[in-house]
C-alpha cells in the first residue's frame, strides 16, 4: 500500500512539472497542499500512523523488548 501511494505521489509531481500551467487541476490541488499549516499535517496523519503501528505490532515482541 505504501509503495502505491509512493507512486502515486511521484507521479503527480511528475505530472505537475511537465504540464502547462494553465487548466490543469493537478497544479491547483498542489499548491492548496503546499499552503497548509504543517500542524495540521501532523494532527491528521501522526496519530494514523501511530495507530496502524501500534495495532499491527507482535505483542510477544513488544514484550521481550520492552525492559
Amino acid at each position: 500500500m505504501q509503495v502505491l501511494l509512493l507512486v502515486t505521489g511521484v507521479l503527480i509531481g511528475t505530472m505537475n512539472q511537465f504540464l502547462p500551467r494553465e487548466g490543469v487541476q493537478l497544479y491547483a490541488i498542489n499548491e492548496e497542499w503546499a499552503n497548509v499549516d504543517p500542524h495540521v499535517i501532523l494532527i491528521v496523519f501522526l496519530p494514523t500512523l501511530i495507530f496502524e503501528s501500534a495495532f499491527s505490532i507482535d505483542f510477544h515482541v513488544f514484550r521481550k523488548s520492552f525492559w
